[in-house]
């Protein structure tokens, strides 16, 4: 996974085009929520116009009431209402989960690949 040093130094920086958002879903809406009420957590990175989809982490219930597409959405929503004109969801593999994979394909997202990692010993 990603380093806790580096989410940590990521959540700390600040700047007008720059943010770091924590979605969390829950059983309840109340306003105290317990560790027990979270189905599931997804943070959001924003950088200029493009928000990234950086993290999330579910519990098997949250799964079953598909918590992960909800927080998808609603941090999708949530960069709108910003201004975000991009929206990166994030790779898509053979070890991607169903769930994840069929909101991700659902989108009708222009998929893309990064360039691979090369070396050249001189």
């Amino acid at each position: 996974g990603i380093p806790e040093k580096l989410i940590s130094a990521l959540s700390r920086q600040y700047g007008e085009l720059w943010s770091f958002s924590l979605f969390i879903a829950s059983k309840s809406d109340l306003p105290t929520l317990t560790s027990n009420d979270a189905l599931g957590y997804l943070v959001l990175i924003r950088a200029g116009d493009t928000a990234t989809y950086f993290i999330s982490s579910v519990t098997d219930f949250g799964r079953k009431m598909q918590a992960n597409s909800v927080l998808l959405w609603s941090a999708i929503l949530h960069s709108k209402q910003i201004g975000c004109s991009w929206f990166d969801i994030g790779g898509l593999n053979e070890n991607t989960t169903k769930g994840v994979a069929d909101f991700k394909n659902g989108l009708n997202a222009v998929p893309y690949q990064n360039v691979q990692e090369w070396r050249k010993w001189l």
